[in-house]
């Protein structure tokens, strides 16, 4: 939603009816699949404060990748290289005082590594493709399509309940890209 908003303000996007309408049914669907509403159980104050929090972080970098692959015509794949090569020289020297460590999680974990380092970046680039083709508020709230893996996740590994609010979120989620999909 802070994207949306931010598109609009920002980056000067004219949001239609059937836009803001697909917005609306992500965020109630959001707010059902959490268990924020409809649930009988309340959300911890403190889960709610980082998810809104990491909400605004996602929100700024989304304006900021939008801004430069629309306006400042940035390639996706510099913006992701750039990025990548920042993590890279953070990173590396815990990964080099521990390179022990690292060489045998490497072994031990080669083939989810491989996945994770092409479809990771994959989907990012796809995505920065996506901003460059269509508004920044129609592919920003799309995006949130991975609330309904981490509550399918959540419901499978960590055996977590999916009742009828969770399916009826998901409904909502998904007409709402549909909606952002279809709004000119």
């Amino acid at each position: 939603m802070l994207s949306f908003i931010g598109a609009a303000l920002l980056l000067g996007e004219s949001p239609t009816v059937q836009a803001v309408t697909g917005l609306g049914l992500i965020v109630a669907g959001i707010l059902l699949v959490a268990g924020l509403v409809g649930h009988h159980e309340r959300a911890p104050a403190v889960g709610v404060a980082y998810g809104l929090l990491t909400g605004a972080l996602i929100a700024a970098y989304t304006l900021n990748d939008g801004y430069a692959v629309k306006v400042l015509l940035i390639s996706p794949f510099v913006i992701d290289f750039t990025g990548n090569l920042f993590r890279m020289l953070v990173l590396a020297p815990r990964a080099w005082a521990d390179r022990g460590e690292l060489a045998r999680e490497a072994r031990v974990y080669r083939r989810p590594v491989i996945v994770v380092s092409v479809l990771g970046p994959l989907g990012y680039i796809l995505v920065l493709f996506a901003m460059r083709m269509a508004p920044v508020s129609h592919v920003a709230p799309a995006r949130e399509l991975s609330t309904l893996v981490g509550a399918w996740f959540g419901s499978r590994l960590l055996r977590e309940s999916s009742g009828p609010w969770r399916i009826a979120g998901a409904a909502l989620i998904v007409a709402g890209v549909v909606s952002l999909a279809l709004a000119s």
